[in-house]
């Protein structure tokens, strides 16, 4: 695994699931010291429902509870937990090193059992003998690799997730950075070593990692000394342990594991951040309750890649509208001071496109739009008649109209509702990190249905390598390249700037000249942000258009007003064709109009008299 590269396993394992598992895996060993700290003899289990085994016999066997035991167990974790809890923080704001109340506690019990015999007058359990010295080194017997060779691979992998899961779990505590390739080269150089001397397969110990903790041990250098007294146990000193009571050591195993047994706290606290990881460390933890270690490990594991999936799937998608008067684009229901177009939709997919979710981006897509057109709709509905916006009307024949925004939302009661309502479908592609032919294809559906719908499709924050795959299969056939935007404010200003040439073609077509309001009208909306975007829209002559139109009201002559072009990047000759020839118009009407154009002193609106003859045509 070493060799392959293989830790990139770990990144599988969320801090989540590692707390899950490891609180799991806590409750296991804290059942197997049990027998222990009642002095019992119970048969080990493995399997399903194995932890809930244990207990049964515990509770069956507490007839039989060899009492001395008990009683050293409980003295012995009154005094640990005590000296850890209690008197270790008052001794570290005086001294760096604090008390090792495990290795009081062993020394103590030990000398006590050696004076007092308690092995043959309390029938106590002790360690009793310790063989000494090594085996001597023989290389592995190689012809057993065909009968083992599918169970070290799976012991590997066990071996190695539940040391990094508890390499993460005490690093994040701790505060040090863990590697995944790091802890993999160690574990190999271990398992190589151990294979001369006749050693089980080397692995990190919960319940030892969990003492250590609590010891205070923060370096190697921890790990050196213990293995150091190891190393002089087995050569010279392990006669010095054989007294010692199995009890303690179960006693300081469970004392030690109470750390983690506090991490079900953490449950609420990921009830308020997420849900899903909650699921993750419920699962985890459940898992190795009911099972055991290694199967637990591994359904949590399949569990965790599952929600990827189903976050991938079916990911989250946003309607976005303009935060105040600024230049960002959020999720509308974030904000409660925003701006919105009532003909463009902007929407975000926060997932690669693939393969499995491209129906899910395509049916989204279009349910964000036909919502909005309900929606407009249904603001239509609601007038007696005019357009969505203030409308009223005229008390007299000949009136003032103040505003008229959006002409081409205008309804009758007596024609057909809105033929086009949505104009634009922006999509915000920040999130599409990858992309297969599938999504391509997807996109590819997605414009030709809003093509249908007279909608154009324009894509906004596009990777470069999204693009290139857009130009592998095709996509640029049906959204044009001019219809690709660095920023969504751009693509925004785009559709306002071809939306009000066309709206002033169809009002020069029908002989009509327009006064604009700038508080209200799309334009006005690209004039306040013209300043922000000057590398992408010039003023040009709007500025004095609009200075001139103030003060040549008065005279009645009526203003020119051009519209900015996109300096090369939003490709529209059309656009520009269409308003030279309504500004032609409006210089051919202007010597023939027998009513001036005044202001609205009052308002600051621009205004347009209108004659009987007009209103009624």
């Amino acid at each position: 695994m070493s060799i392959l590269q293989l830790h990139f396993v770990a990144s599988y394992m969320s801090d989540q699931l590692v707390s899950g598992f490891t609180t799991g895996a806590a409750f296991h060993v804290a059942a197997s010291q049990l027998p222990k700290l009642f002095g019992l003899n119970i048969p080990s289990y493995d399997g399903l429902f194995k932890l809930f085994y244990i207990l049964r016999d515990v509770i069956l066997s507490l007839p039989n509870t060899n009492v001395p035991d008990l009683v050293t167990s409980i003295i012995c974790i009154v005094f640990l937990h005590i000296g850890k809890w209690y008197i270790n923080p008052f001794v570290r704001k005086r001294i760096i090193v604090p008390i090792p109340f495990e290795l009081v506690a062993v020394i103590i019990a030990t000398a006590v059992s050696y004076s007092f015999d308690f092995h043959n007058r309390f029938n106590m359990p002790i360690v009793s003998t310790i063989p000494t010295g090594f085996p001597p080194p023989r290389p592995p017997n190689l012809s057993l690799i065909p009968e083992v060779i599918v169970d070290s691979i799976v012991l590997s992998i066990v071996i190695f997730a539940v040391t990094i899961s508890v390499c993460k779990l005490f690093g994040q505590k701790h505060g040090y950075a863990t590697k995944g390739s790091q802890e993999l080269r160690a574990l190999a150089l271990l398992q190589i070593i151990g294979s001369f001397f006749t050693c089980h397969p080397a692995c990190s110990s919960i319940s030892r990692a969990a003492v250590i903790s609590q010891t205070g041990v923060n370096s190697q250098l921890g790990g050196v000394i213990t293995a150091s007294m190891m190393l002089i146990v087995i050569l010279w000193a392990g006669f010095l342990l054989e007294p010692l009571p199995k009890c303690i050591l179960a006693s300081v195993v469970v004392v030690a594991l109470q750390g983690m047994f506090l991490q079900v706290k953490k449950t609420r606290q990921l009830w308020v951040m997420s849900q899903i990881d909650l699921a993750i460390w419920i699962v985890a933890f459940l898992a190795t309750i009911l099972w055991d270690v290694v199967q637990g490990l591994a359904i949590a594991v399949a569990f965790a890649l599952i929600t990827v999936i189903f976050r991938t799937q079916w990911p989250k998608t946003a309607k976005l509208v303009q935060v105040g008067d600024t230049e960002i684009y959020r999720d509308t229901h974030r904000y409660q001071v925003h701006t919105s177009f009532s003909h463009i939709v902007i929407f975000r997919y926060d997932a690669p496109l693939l393969f499995f979710n491209s129906e899910n981006f395509k049916q989204r897509a279009l349910e964000a739009v036909e919502k909005q057109e309900d929606e407009l709709k249904t603001i239509a509905e609601s007038h007696s008649s005019g357009e969505t916006g203030d409308v009223f009307q005229p008390e007299k024949r000949r009136d003032r109209i103040y505003d008229l925004p959006h002409l081409h939302f205008v309804r009758r009661r007596d024609k057909k509702v809105f033929e086009r309502m949505v104009h634009y479908l922006i999509i915000d592609a920040s999130g599409f990190t990858h992309m297969d032919q599938m999504g391509v294809m997807s996109f590819k559906d997605l414009a030709e249905e809003m093509a249908k719908k007279r909608i154009e499709v324009l894509i906004t924050s596009c990777r470069a390598k999204v693009r290139q795959k857009c130009l592998q299969c095709g996509l640029f056939e049906f959204v044009p390249l001019s219809h690709f935007f660095p920023s969504i404010h751009d693509a925004v200003l785009f559709a306002l700037h071809k939306d009000e040439v066309e709206e002033a073609k169809k009002l020069a077509d029908r002989g009509v000249r327009p006064g604009y309001d700038r508080s209200s009208s799309s334009l006005t909306f690209i004039e306040r942000n013209s300043g922000r975007r000057a590398s992408l829209f010039q003023r040009n002559k709007v500025a004095a258009s609009l200075d001139r139109r103030e003060s040549d009201s008065s005279m009645g002559q009526t203003s020119q007003i051009e519209q900015r072009s996109s300096c090369g990047i939003f490709k529209d000759e059309g656009c520009d064709e269409m308003l030279e020839q309504r500004f032609d118009k409006d210089e051919a009407r202007r010597g023939s109009n027998n009513e001036a154009v005044k202001s609205d002193e009052n308002n600051g609106s621009f205004n347009e008299v209108v004659s009987n003859d007009r209103f009624k045509k």
